[in-house]
């Protein structure tokens, strides 16, 4: 009985590729995440406005959560305003991170 040639696994070095892609694409929302939520604290928190670290954790925490920022509307209250669209973010960064890791390929 003859034996069959080896035949390579093509599909390897795609699966490869796809979970790189999902690690990177979790690691981003997960930053995202941790971004926005530095934002809520270093709003609640009485923190020194002209410290380089929380100015810009404040700016990039408003950047990140830009899509959010005016899903709701607290009225005469724009800290509590703030501090719920951008809890809104950090919660659907999460999720996204979440449906990425669930997707085919998604965990290894």
């Amino acid at each position: 009985m003859t034996e069959r040639p080896q035949v390579p696994n093509t599909g390897a070095g795609a699966r490869e590729a796809l979970t790189i892609v999902y690690r990177v694409s979790r690691a981003v929302f997960l930053l995202l995440a941790l971004v926005v939520g530095l934002g809520i604290l270093f709003t609640l928190a009485p923190t020194n406005a002209d410290n380089v670290i929380v100015r810009n954790v404040l700016s990039l925490a408003s950047d990140a959560a830009g899509p959010f920022r005016d899903v709701f509307t607290v009225a005469d209250d724009a800290e509590r305003e703030l501090v719920v669209n951008y809890a809104f973010a950090a919660v659907a960064y999460v999720a996204g991170s979440v449906i990425v890791g669930k997707l085919p390929g998604g965990k290894r």
